[in-house]
C-alpha cells in the first residue's frame, strides 16, 4: 500500500510545481490537498503497521544513538507549520540528550505525543514539551494544558480503543502505540501528577516518558 501513496504524492508534488509555474492557484490548491491527503494516509499506514507489531507483541527495533532534543525538533516543526494557532515550546536540559532506541519507533512514539497533545489544546495555548534526565533515565514530557485526565483513566487510556474524550475523532490507538513502542524500547510512560480534571490556574498532569540515557 505505501507504494502507491508514495507515487500519487509525488505526482502532487509535481503538479504543484507546474502549478506554480502556470500561476494557476486551482491548480495549486488542488495539488495541495492531494498531497496533504496522501500524506495523511501514509501516516494511518504507518500507525495500523506500527499498531501490529504492538498486537503481536514483537516491534521490531534498529538501534542506534538518537539525540531525542534533535528528534523532537524534527517532529515539532510540521506541526508548527499545520496549527498556527498552537504554541510550541521545547526546552532541554542539555543542547543533545542521547538515548539508545530506534529511530522511526522513538519517531512515531513523539508524533503520536503531540498529535494527542494538539488535539487537546486549548485555543491560543501551548503544548510543551521538555527533555531532561531523572537519575540515569531520560525524560520526556508533554504538557496540553488541557483538562487533564482524571485519576481512574489514567492507564486506560494506553488501553486499545480508549478515547481521551469523545470531543475529538480518532481510533484510539495512538497511545496504546506509544507504549507499546517505550515498553519495547524497556522504557515506561505514565500520566505524571497529582490532579484530576484540570481547573483553570491548575498545574495539569503531564504524559511522561522514561528511556534509559547513552552515558558519554
Amino acid at each position: 500500500m505505501r507504494a502507491p501513496l508514495t507515487g500519487i504524492a509525488g505526482f502532487a508534488a509535481i503538479l504543484a510545481e507546474q502549478a506554480a509555474v502556470a500561476s494557476d492557484p486551482t491548480a495549486r490548491e488542488a495539488s495541495a490537498y492531494i498531497r496533504s491527503e496522501a500524506d495523511k494516509l501514509v501516516e494511518l499506514l504507518n500507525q495500523l503497521l506500527d499498531f501490529g507489531q504492538v498486537e503481536q507483541g514483537r516491534p521490531r527495533l534498529e538501534s542506534e544513538p538518537i539525540d531525542l532534543v534533535k528528534l523532537v525538533r524534527l517532529v515539532i516543526a510540521p506541526f508548527a507549520a499545520r496549527h498556527r494557532g498552537v504554541r510550541f515550546e521545547i526546552s532541554a536540559a542539555e543542547p543533545e540528550v542521547t538515548v539508545e532506541g530506534d529511530f522511526l519507533k522513538l519517531t512515531r512514539v513523539v508524533t503520536n505525543l503531540i498529535d494527542n497533545a494538539v488535539a487537546h489544546c486549548p485555543d491560543a495555548a501551548a503544548v510543551s514539551v521538555s527533555v531532561g534526565y531523572d537519575d540515569d533515565e531520560v525524560v520526556v514530557t508533554v504538557d496540553d494544558q488541557g483538562k487533564g485526565v482524571n485519576p481512574e483513566d489514567r492507564t486506560l487510556i494506553f488501553e486499545r480503543f480508549v478515547r481521551r474524550s469523545s470531543e475529538h475523532p480518532g481510533a484510539g490507538i495512538g497511545l496504546y502505540v506509544v507504549k507499546g513502542l517505550v515498553d519495547a524500547h524497556g522504557g515506561s510512560i505514565k500520566v505524571d501528577g497529582d490532579h484530576g480534571a484540570r481547573l483553570p490556574g491548575e498545574a495539569a498532569p503531564v504524559l511522561r516518558v522514561l528511556l534509559e540515557t547513552v552515558m558519554p
